[in-house]
């Protein structure tokens, strides 16, 4: 399993295995002291150390593959552990791989009030990619906190909450998009409501914020 001391890097992991082919996984919180037992148990079970050599053998026979990582889980003292699976010819009923509760759709992380979901949608550039993106329920509720300090008209508020939010999402492709097309359909209201002062949000987002900044330990791949 490999552990990653921010949930940032820990996700970009997550999505590169999704968009990678992976099609199932499970994934829940744990303490850090269930780490160790989850990542053994796992090894054994599903081969989650192997080399690469090994699961390329294992892709080629039709067999599947699997991946594990965890990191903190934001806003919490227990950490998100993930479990990642490739697609396979066939499995036996007996196996560890037909009794796991696997998801086939896309992975979702946070409370339902502050949801991330991975989902495969265009670019500016007109071609498609995987990414994580904010549910409409976060992104409404974020949207509608900010719209009510538009129209009260509370520049330093909105100034403060929204580099806030900006500096601590992670930045991915689909939450940047979200983001700053929320932003600029604020600042048009902005511009009709107080036409005589200037948009106190900013002209720009950061590429990636990130929920933490310590090093990753990795153990095994």
């Amino acid at each position: 399993m490999i552990r990653y001391d921010n949930a940032t890097t820990g996700l970009r992991y997550v999505l590169a295995r999704w968009s990678a082919g992976c099609t199932g996984w499970v994934g829940f919180p744990a303490y850090e002291g269930k780490l160790d037992t989850l990542s053994e148990k796992w090894a054994d079970s599903f081969g989650t150390r192997l080399p690469g050599h090994v699961r390329h053998a294992r892709q080629k026979k039709g067999w599947p593959n699997a991946y594990a990582c965890a990191h903190p889980l934001h806003g919490s003292d227990r950490w998100q552990v993930w479990l990642l699976r490739t697609a396979c010819d066939d499995v036996s009923p007996i196996t560890a791989w037909s009794r796991e509760k696997w998801i086939p759709t896309p992975p979702t992380y946070g409370s339902a009030e502050s949801q991330l979901v991975i989902v495969r949608e265009p670019r500016p550039r007109r071609d498609y990619t995987w990414t994580w993106r904010l549910s409409d329920r976060h992104l409404n509720s974020i949207g509608s906190h900010w719209r009510g300090l538009v129209l009260r008209g509370d520049a330093v508020t909105l100034a403060y909450d929204i580099g806030r939010a900006s500096s601590s999402l992670p930045m991915f492709g689909g939450i940047r998009r979200q983001v700053s097309k929320e932003l600029a359909a604020l600042e048009r209201l902005w511009s009709k409501k107080w036409p005589n002062q200037a948009w106190p949000g900013p002209v720009s987002l950061p590429m990636m914020g990130r929920f933490g900044t310590r090093k990753s330990v990795q153990e095994g791949v």
